[in-house]
């Protein structure tokens, strides 16, 4: 099917002088497609599967030995010892090189995690001997963001703050563009205000709450944060200072206060 849907493959190339004429390619899969990145993650996955499905190497939550976690070509791998990453590095390089891809030593990184002892004891085995990815050295880093969540070195909660953090900005400026929007005199035959809380719920609200259903340990500071979003985003459609009390607002659009207190 793949391979019929691509058969007759035409292109455009877009430049400074115009679009090219259309010419014909022949059969191939595009980058950025979604046939392409299905193929990708098939071949990777397959790969990945079949270097780590006998390695001693691999932890296990309760009775589940869980493999290298891998979404298209992002992976990522849980293990206990230094010992141990670096030979899932190197299953992973080896991997890669029978596929003829590489790896973008700058993105591949690693986070410790646990108590203050363990963390030390891997951190000083790490300095004695460095984990590499195909003879590179890689970085340690306190947090990093893995499919759209950030990955936090002290836990849960601090990774799901630091993610409430990362998607603060770009809500922060969504909400002076829906401002602007119900400003427009073509809004006013619904209601701007309705026109802003309708963008508020369909389109804001799931992109601060992506893979929230993982925010198992979130704590009343991420709520605040959260209520916080939220409060900034009733002020602007209402054109109200700061100063106004939230339960007011929030009566008035009809809106709920979170009752979470951790």
């Amino acid at each position: 099917l793949l391979y019929l849907l691509n058969k007759d493959t035409k292109i455009q190339v877009r430049t400074h002088s115009g679009v090219s004429e259309l010419a014909y390619t022949g059969e191939n899969i595009t980058q950025g497609s979604v046939s392409g990145a299905l193929i990708s993650a098939n071949n990777l996955d397959r790969g990945i599967n079949s270097y780590f499905k006998t390695s001693p190497h691999e932890i296990s939550y309760a009775n589940i030995r869980l493999q290298p976690l891998l979404f298209q070509d992002d992976i990522a791998r849980l293990c206990t010892t230094r010992d141990e990453a670096q030979a899932g590095n190197d299953k992973v390089r080896d991997c890669l090189e029978t596929k003829l891809l590489d790896t973008n030593t700058d993105k591949t990184v690693y986070i410790i995690m646990g108590g203050k002892k363990e963390v030390e004891d891997i951190r000083n085995s790490i300095e004695r001997n460095p984990l590499t990815m195909g003879g590179v050295i890689l970085n340690e880093k306190q947090k990093y963001k893995y499919l759209g969540d950030v990955i936090h070195s002290d836990g849960l909660s601090a990774s799901i703050n630091s993610t409430i953090e990362a998607r603060e900005g770009r809500i922060s400026a969504s909400i002076i563009e829906i401002r602007s929007i119900i400003d427009d005199c073509r809004t006013k035959t619904i209601g701007g205000t309705l026109s802003g809380l309708d963008i508020w719920e369909l389109a804001l609200i799931p992109s601060i709450l992506n893979n929230a259903e993982t925010w198992i340990n979130i704590d009343q500071n991420a709520i605040e944060k959260l209520e916080k979003m939220q409060n900034t985003m009733c002020r602007s459609l209402l054109s109200i200072p700061t100063s106004t009390p939230a339960s007011f607002i929030l009566w008035e659009l009809g809106l709920l206060l979170s009752l979470i207190h951790i």
